[in-house]
């Protein structure tokens, strides 16, 4: 019984994969909820592209997946950014009391930080000054930006709302409610007059593989500067709970799909494998915006922005060997999410990688984020 079951659920996994890869399937989307193939011919989605029904995207990280650049390049194609306008239906809802001067150290892509107040703001007012305006309250921070919420979506557009901030969804430590968040949706709000619901929500999530180098690169972020690699992982990684978080991206789209929301997590390392850059996906696959067959929508003469990317930094020791070791333990953690895959709600793309770490998993059942953090503690020790 226990072969016959080991043998059902490869080959399940297996036609994923040979589905995903097909020949002319490169480029292709993998819709969970439907268990279909939309292709894009010509360098457009087949997906129907009229705004019969509003909708809201929220861009959720989780941090180190592109975030900083990707919501700066969103920005500036909105209705408010205003440049090259790709998304002039789409509003970035953010009060105009919010700007470049709550965000010093990030004068050259403020805006894609604009949405980090309000994150801090419904998960409680948590952080100090770095990410919330000393100006106003919790609670009138949340009224600014539930009434540019509200306000944008009377006007009949589309709202994006992106941070990577939103990854404390899935935190042990002071979360963010979704409830809070979803309730702050201008439907929700108790006027009747107002048309929508939580089935017009998109959530975008990110991938990153492989899974040691998304851990890097937290590391890069928190602590290159004041410590190694190793010194993280052997002192700092025990008390910041802030790694386990982050590179738990299964975890994060499990709660998402836990409330009924729609869900299109994005494989990075096909999106590169590609030569596509990750912010034109989201225009061209989710958006639907009009792109070329390389995902570059149709009149853009300008390379997306990069932001944020850090690199180097002392490893302080840490061997190829240990950080395979590393690896492997991440992708037990991941293997704890195999049923994600069949979700109604979930829609892949580009998601080779994680179908093959899906693939390799067999009968493993995974692993808790706290067993994977302490693993990887006791794997740096050694």
């Amino acid at each position: 019984m226990i072969l016959a079951n080991q043998m059902m659920h490869d080959l399940f996994v297996i036609t994923f994969i040979c589905i995903i890869v097909a020949c002319h399937g490169q480029d292709r989307v993998l819709r969970g909820r439907t268990n279909t193939l939309d292709n894009t011919l010509d360098g457009h989605n087949k997906t129907d592209t009229s705004q019969e029904r509003q909708r809201v995207v929220f861009i959720a990280g989780p941090h180190k997946t592109g975030s900083s650049s990707i919501q700066n390049n969103i920005y500036r194609w909105t209705s408010r950014g205003r440049k090259n306008n790709f998304l002039p239906n789409w509003s970035w809802p953010v009060p105009r009391e919010i700007g470049r001067n709550f965000f010093p150290a990030n004068k050259e892509h403020w805006h894609g930080k604009e949405f980090y107040p309000f994150a801090e703001a419904i998960r409680g007012c948590k952080f100090g000054p770095r990410t919330l305006p000393s100006d106003f309250s919790c609670q009138q921070l949340i009224k600014l930006y539930r009434n540019e919420f509200k306000k944008s979506w009377n006007a009949g557009s589309n709202l994006l709302i992106g941070t990577e901030a939103f990854d404390y969804v899935s935190s042990k430590e002071d979360p963010i409610e979704l409830d809070t968040l979803l309730n702050l949706m201008p439907w929700n709000l108790g006027n009747d007059n107002i048309k929508g619901s939580n089935d017009d929500i998109t959530v975008i999530l990110k991938y990153r593989s492989p899974r040691s180098s998304h851990l890097i690169s937290w590391w890069h972020q928190c602590c290159m500067k004041d410590m190694s690699f190793h010194q993280y992982l052997s002192k700092k990684m025990k008390i910041d709970h802030g790694a386990g978080r982050v590179i738990d991206s299964l975890h994060l789209v499990e709660h998402f799909l836990e409330k009924g929301l729609k869900v299109v997590l994005i494989d990075l390392s096909g999106v590169l494998r590609r030569n596509y850059d990750v912010s034109n996906i989201i225009v061209c696959d989710v958006l639907n915006v009009p792109c070329s067959q390389d995902k570059v929508p149709e009149g853009e003469n300008k390379a997306p922005m990069v932001a944020n990317s850090k690199r180097g930094g002392d490893m302080g020791g840490v061997t190829q060997e240990q950080i395979d070791k590393i690896e492997k333990i991440i992708r037990r953690r991941d293997c704890s999410f195999q049923s994600l895959l069949t979700h109604e709600n979930l829609t892949l793309l580009y998601a080779e990688d994680l179908l093959e770490i899906m693939k390799s998993c067999g009968s493993d059942e995974g692993i808790s984020r706290e067993e994977m953090t302490n693993e990887i503690i006791q794997i740096a020790a050694n």
